[in-house]
């Protein structure tokens, strides 16, 4: 296993900043972000929405083919890889899949996420079974390109635990499609136990998400009943016990990127990649 950074944990650093930074750490990889992108963003780096509505280092999706050569020369330029593209289209939008495909092959990454479908709705079933469907075009595009399409554990979509992807990404071909396994979104929904969990979805495990995050009290009901609610938090501080996901992930023979994607508000850039190469490279020494 090695480390890596999303650009979705450092807004405030431009792609020439972030590129620097990571490899100054010492953590060979980058996961890069795409998305909208606003003509004019203003960061302030006590707004907790920062990571998202003003991320410097975004691919911006109207402009992607000539941004992707520019970052890929930022990435060579600093000795790192680029581990990962991760935007989120819909299944249904595949001129956007095959675009993100063609920047991910410029960049040099072999996978991009793809969306899986938005939970609710008054049948779930019949959600579950068309999202499943839509993806039957999604594998093809992979196939045709070479970039594997990945669905990614989340909380508030039809995949929050790894039984659910399992079953979604059932009957694939693992070379064409794969998972995003991501602890940290299982703890405000999905969790099951990590070494049950990775050897459901091992043969499409591709890359895992780095983050934390912790319950919290947020007040009471008409009951008096305690209201819990969760929040992004320091590594160190949440309840995903990372020792434990890499324990279970090197005895599955997981070899990919842990990629950093820390949405903790009370901490900068600088100061997560340093405690994130410091934990996990204590963390895999051990492991």
């Amino acid at each position: 296993m090695k480390l890596s950074v999303y650009t979705l944990a450092c807004p405030e650093y431009t792609f020439e900043q972030a590129a620097a930074k990571i490899a100054e750490v010492g953590i060979p990889a980058v996961e890069w972000r795409v998305a909208q992108v606003a003509d004019k963003m203003k960061f302030d780096p006590r707004d907790p929405g920062r990571f998202w509505g003003a991320n410097r280092a975004t691919l911006p999706i109207a402009d992607l083919e000539k941004k992707a050569r520019e970052v890929a020369k930022i990435t060579s330029d600093h000795g790192l890889e680029a581990s990962f593209l991760a935007g989120g289209p819909r299944p249904s939008d595949l001129e956007e899949i095959r675009r993100e495909m063609a920047a991910a092959q410029v960049l040099g990454a072999s996978a991009i996420r793809v969306g899986a479908a938005d939970g609710g709705g008054d049948d779930l079933n019949a959600a579950f079974d068309a999202a499943r469907k839509s993806w039957d075009a999604v594998e093809k595009l992979a196939g045709q390109t070479g970039i594997k399409a990945v669905v990614e554990t989340h909380h508030g979509t039809i995949v929050p635990t790894a039984s659910a992807v399992r079953r979604f990404v059932e009957g694939r071909e693992p070379g064409r499609v794969g998972v995003l396994y991501d602890p940290g979104n299982m703890v405000w929904e999905g969790h099951e136990r990590y070494d049950y969990a990775l050897q459901l979805i091992r043969p499409w495990l591709t890359h895992v998400h780095v983050k934390n995050a912790c319950p919290f009290v947020a007040g009471a009901d008409e009951y008096q009943r305690l209201v819990w609610q969760y929040k992004w938090c320091a590594l160190r501080a949440g309840v995903v016990d990372w020792p434990a996901v890499v324990e279970a992930l090197a005895r599955v023979g997981y070899e990919g990127c842990l990629s950093l994607e820390d949405f903790n508000p009370e901490t900068q850039a600088e100061e997560k990649l340093v405690d994130f190469a410091d934990l996990f490279g204590q963390i895999l020494k051990s492991a």
